[in-house]
């Protein structure tokens, strides 16, 4: 454990004293009380997170680094875009923090996928802001995004503004002027990772978790099923 002392005096505070306190299993052995406590915790924490949901014939991954989509980001993102009926749906690479194995698979699992508890959040953007959003989203490796109902080609070479050569929503060339419900989780929605385009249009508040609605989808008839096509690449 940390161990801080500051001291406080008319010209500010400084630190007195400051250093790592190492507590070994023989100094401090466990409380038995405590002890009874967690094992009744770890019983029913294990008994919800090994609940097996589904199984996956393959792996779904996550492409690290680089624009490009993935199968474990079409398949998230197809999850939202369904159960919302929403146009469009976007996820940052950012979020996704583990493959979704092959074999059967337990809640655990998505946990470990989406360990964050992000809610469904559906807003309503022009396609010229759509576009905006996704050109931005080429900017560096912490504003990559995965993405449905949407195919999108880069050049990643051209400078800010420039960067998208060409934008399909549901199969058909984007109209700027159009508005188009685009679903995305509770984080984007207030700007994080800099997508701040996400808040400057009408939000409706699905209030479900992103969990959730990826465990209904591999417990459904969609299953472990993922879109393997590019619809994102450079």
């Amino acid at each position: 454990i940390d161990h801080l002392v500051l001291e406080v005096g008319a010209d500010g505070v400084r630190v007195k004293d400051a250093r790592l306190v190492q507590l070994g299993a023989q100094e401090w052995p466990p409380s038995s009380k405590v002890a009874e406590i967690a094992g009744r915790y770890s019983a029913v924490i294990e008994e919800l997170m090994g609940r097996q949901v589904g199984e996956c014939p393959d792996a779904l991954r996550r492409v690290r680094g680089g624009v490009r989509s993935s199968t474990l980001g079409n398949w998230i993102t197809d999850a939202m875009r369904a159960a919302t009926n929403a146009d469009v749906a976007i996820h940052n690479k950012t979020g996704i923090r583990a493959d979704l194995e092959g074999g059967k698979v337990a809640v655990r699992g998505l946990y470990e996928v989406a360990p964050f508890d992000n809610t469904l959040v559906v807003v309503e953007l022009t396609g010229q802001q759509l576009w905006d959003l996704m050109d931005n989203a080429a900017a560096e490796d912490r504003t990559f995004l995965e993405a449905s109902g949407i195919k999108l080609r880069y050049n990643l070479k051209a400078e800010a503004g420039k960067r998208v050569e060409e934008l399909l929503v549901g199969g058909k060339a984007i109209d700027l002027k159009k508005s188009y419900k685009v679903v995305t989780n509770s984080f984007l929605a207030t700007g994080g990772d800099g997508h701040v385009i996400f808040t400057r249009g009408p939000h409706t508040t699905d209030g479900k978790l992103l969990r959730d609605v990826l465990i209904d989808t591999l417990s459904g008839p969609v299953g472990c099923v993922a879109d393997k096509s590019a619809r994102i690449a450079d």
